[in-house]
C-alpha cells in the first residue's frame, strides 16, 4: 500500500458547498430584502472566492472577510445592506446545512476500511463541525481539522505541521492530500511533502503539478487500489 493516511478537503470535495451557499444566500437575501437571483448568486461567489483567496494568502482576517462579503455585495448591487446581520443569518443557516456531493458517503465508507481518513478544511470551527455532523460522514472519519481551531489555514505549512503532529507525525510521503482547490489543497499538500490528488475537470490546467488527478470522487478507490504495492 503506497499510502497510509488520506487527508480530504471538505467543501466541493465531500460537502456540496455550492448547494448550501445558494440556499443560505437566498434565505438571507429574502430576510433582509436584498434582490436575489442568478446575478446576485454569481456576484456573491465572485466576491467570496476572491476574499477567501486573500485569506489564504494571509492578507485578510476571517472577521474582515465575513464583514466584507456582504458589504461588497450590497455595494455591487447598489442596495443598503446590514453586513453584520446578513453574515450572522447566513452563517446560522450554513450550520444547518450538511449536503454531500454524489458518492461522498459511499467513498468514505469504503476507504475508511483501509485508511484513516482525516478531514482538513479552512473555515469556522463551529460551522464546519456542525455541517460535518449533519452530513453523516463523522463515523468514517478518524479526525477533523478546521483552520480556525488549528490556528493556521491551508496552504500554510504550519497548518499541515500541526495536523501531522496531532496524528502522530507520519511520513509525509505516505500521506495523500485530496481536494478540489489548486491553491489551498494541492499547493498546500505539495508544500507539506505529501502526494496530491486533484479533483477537477480535465479541461482545467494543473498549476502546481499534482501527483494524481480525478474528475469524480468515485474514481478515488480505484486509483488507490492501483497504487498498492507501488
Amino acid at each position: 500500500m503506497r499510502y497510509d493516511i488520506l487527508l480530504l478537503d471538505a467543501d466541493e470535495t465531500l460537502l456540496d458547498y455550492r448547494r448550501s451557499a445558494q440556499e443560505c444566500l437566498e434565505a438571507t437575501c429574502k430576510r433582509h430584502r436584498i434582490p436575489y437571483g442568478d446575478h446576485t448568486l454569481a456576484l456573491y461567489h465572485e466576491i467570496n472566492d476572491q476574499l477567501w483567496k486573500a485569506l489564504e494568502r494571509g492578507e485578510l482576517s476571517r472577521e474582515r472577510l465575513r464583514y466584507l462579503r456582504f458589504a461588497l455585495l450590497g455595494e455591487r448591487l447598489g442596495v443598503p445592506v446590514d453586513s453584520a446581520a446578513c453574515n450572522r443569518d447566513y452563517i446560522a443557516a450554513m450550520r444547518e446545512s450538511g449536503y454531500l456531493l454524489p458518492g461522498a458517503l459511499t467513498v468514505c465508507q469504503e476507504l475508511s476500511r483501509k485508511y484513516p481518513l482525516y478531514l482538513v478544511t479552512n473555515g469556522s470551527t463551529e460551522t464546519q463541525h456542525s455541517r460535518i455532523a449533519r452530513s453523516g460522514l463523522q463515523p468514517y472519519l478518524s479526525g477533523v481539522f478546521v483552520s480556525q481551531e488549528v490556528g493556521a489555514q491551508k496552504p500554510s505549512p504550519l497548518f499541515f505541521q500541526r495536523v501531522f503532529q496531532a496524528i502522530g507525525n507520519p511520513d509525509p510521503r505516505r500521506v495523500l492530500m485530496i481536494g478540489d482547490s489548486p491553491t489551498s489543497d494541492m499547493a498546500g499538500g505539495k508544500g507539506a511533502g505529501t502526494d496530491t490528488c486533484w479533483l477537477a475537470p480535465l479541461t482545467r490546467p494543473d498549476p502546481v503539478g499534482c501527483t494524481w488527478r480525478i474528475q469524480k470522487l468515485e474514481e478515488l478507490p480505484a486509483l488507490l487500489a492501483r497504487t498498492e504495492g507501488a
